[in-house]
């Protein structure tokens, strides 16, 4: 059965289930990409993990661990750990054999007691990640280095460097992924800098023979589980295909670790808990791709009130996957799925067609001095923020099937965070002296602005003990009752209560509200519900009709607006009475 063709499988789908065509199976992978689930691609075998991919390690910061008194999860042979700096790791409290990572974004020359921290590093069996990279989040801020490979000439030449249990880069798309990159563009951005950071030890005696297999890559990924496993499964694709080229060898095989970590572009801020399920289809794509570890985060990073199980959970899951789920047990668990495949293999193409342009502009770091790059994510992550703004895709408890009650909501002032505020705390920097600023990468949270107005009605909610309430005048039909129904889910996003009158209803008391909204059945109907609520109420009206020539109604609104501007706009005048 997996020895099957493509248009085997298409007639078993097609006899069984007795159809001809079969359009709703199309998958949307990314802006207007499709792929069918006929569609194999020129790829049907993806990479091995290797004994070092079937770990699938779960990859925690040491130090919150220790603090937070998890000894268990240190001792466990499935976790790996963070630090910010070599000095920092403490050798006689952590078991042996497992993967360290360093978040110490420059190259350095090591000292008489770094290199004997790296030798006893090397008698205890570890594998570690120095975390070095040309090119690191300091983007976000708008800076990069001046001289990115300053004396790599001398750093690389030291025997220290030499150990084969000693990965010497660490690159991460997580920054251009959280500034709306989509999967195709991340792969070739990343590719681009590995480029240019095997060109560059060329150029300083190391070959890419030795170069190589010195490089882990980081992926962050998001809720699409077909798109973000397949995302894992076409790097590594790409890095065989990128080493046969400088190498113009076929027959070698150029394996890389690649580790995953969850997209906080997906995370919520509000409704933190939904964040616990989005973990668990990131880290369970992170297996399916073949993932080396996952890296976990707590799934209330975005918000202040922090939970003293948010460690605990985070840490959980990659384990309850491994340890019950038995996902890492079976080697390209995809494989034989023509879905699968296709999309690997449209990620492939168009991922490497960006990285070659990325090329033609001079290299990434061209690129990003030139702010060409920005512009490019800025340009997706627009389309992307637009889909949600418009209710065209959906975020769980953010824009769709969103809580009234969410306990601990952050409505003190500054508790709600943005993406940009824990990054720029993660990572060290050298003296300003060193940077050259740049267009800055902007990285934004699809949840943020979301999770703003919903907590300005819980803000609400607090003082007053209810929910801001609009009054909405309707006249009859199923125009008009579809209409109410997008009213009532824009409401409940926004945390307003709504209070639907008939046309008919007799009002004797006006109505002490800054809003209204009319529903009318016809366009004639328009003037009179306006004639007659504009005796009771002396606010604002919009409206919903068709006719746009009453020049007193303040606002005509439709269902395929904007729905988060129209959302502010009536907190605007509710609660703050603009």
């Amino acid at each position: 059965m997996w020895n099957y063709t493509e248009d085997q499988w298409k007639s078993e789908v097609l006899s069984s289930l007795k159809t001809t065509e079969l359009p709703q199976f199309l998958k949307q992978i990314f802006l207007d990409e499709f792929i069918s689930p006929f569609s194999f691609g020129t790829v049907q075998k993806p990479f091995e993990r290797g004994d070092e991919g079937q770990k699938f390690y779960c990859i925690q910061n040491f130090e919150e661990l220790h603090r937070s008194g998890m000894h268990e999860w240190i001792q466990h042979d499935d976790v790996g750990f963070r630090f910010r700096q070599l000095n920092d790791i403490p050798l006689e409290k952590i078991p042996q054999k497992k993967p360290l990572f360093l978040s110490q974004p420059f190259p350095f020359l090591p000292s008489e007691e770094q290199l004997k921290k790296l030798m006893q590093i090397k008698e205890q069996g570890h594998r570690l990640h120095l975390g070095w990279s040309p090119l690191s989040f300091g983007l976000t801020r708008g800076e990069i280095l001046k001289k990115p490979f300053a004396n790599w000439e001398k750093i690389f030449s030291s025997d220290a460097l030499e150990d084969p249990s000693l990965v010497w880069f660490y690159l991460s798309s997580a920054p251009y992924q959280w500034a709306g990159a989509e999967p195709h563009v991340e792969l070739g951005v990343l590719l681009s800098l590995a480029h240019s950071t095997v060109s560059e030890l060329q150029s300083v005696g190391v070959g890419h023979e030795k170069s190589m297999s010195r490089f882990s890559f980081g992926l962050s990924l998001g809720t699409d589980l077909l798109v973000e496993s397949s995302k894992i499964c076409a790097f590594k694709i790409l890095w065989q295909r990128y080493g046969e080229l400088i190498s113009s060898d076929s027959q070698k095989t150029f394996a890389c670790e690649v580790y995953a970590l969850p997209s906080l572009r997906s995370f919520s801020g509000r409704d933190v808990l939904n964040n616990v399920l989005r973990t668990t289809l990131m880290s369970l794509a992170a297996a399916i791709g073949g993932a080396h570890g996952f890296k976990c985060i707590p799934y209330d990073a975005l918000s202040k009130n922090k939970s003293s199980d948010a460690l605990r959970i985070s840490t959980n899951i990659p384990l309850l996957l491994k340890q019950e789920g038995l996902v890492t047990q079976v080697k390209n668990i995809m494989d034989g799925s023509p879905l699968f495949a296709g999309a690997v293999d449209k990620i492939c193409e168009k991922a490497w067609m960006f990285f070659q342009e990325i090329e033609k502009k001079g290299g990434v770091f061209e690129a990003v001095r030139s702010g060409w790059l920005q512009m490019e994510l800025k340009r997706q992550e627009e389309f992307s923020k637009n889909q949600f703004s418009y209710l065209q895709k959906e975020l769980v408890g953010v824009n769709k099937y969103v809580s009234r009650t969410v306990e601990n909501s952050p409505i003190e002032p500054g508790a709600l965070l943005r993406l940009s505020d824990i990054i720029d705390p993660l990572f060290l920097t050298k003296s300003p002296d060193d940077y050259l600023t740049v267009e800055p990468l902007i990285v934004h949270s699809l949840c943020y602005e979301w999770d703003a107005v919903q907590v300005n009605s819980d803000r609400h909610f607090k003082k007053t003990g209810k929910y801001p309430s609009i009054p909405v005048i309707k006249g009859g039909g199923p125009i008009v009752e579809k209409k109410i129904s997008w009213l009532k889910q824009l409401f409940l996003i926004a945390g307003f209560d709504i209070e639907v009158f008939s046309a008919e209803d007799t009002f004797a008391n006006e109505m002490n509200s800054p809003l209204l909204i009319l529903v009318p059945s016809q366009d004639e109907m328009e003037d009179s519900l306006f004639s007659k609520t504009r005796k009771i109420v002396h606010g604002r009206i919009w409206s919903m009709g068709e006719a746009k020539n009453n020049s007193k109604i303040d606002k005509f609104l439709q269902t395929d607006v904007n729905a988060l501007e129209v959302i502010k706009e009536m907190q605007a005048i509710v609660l703050e009475g603009r």
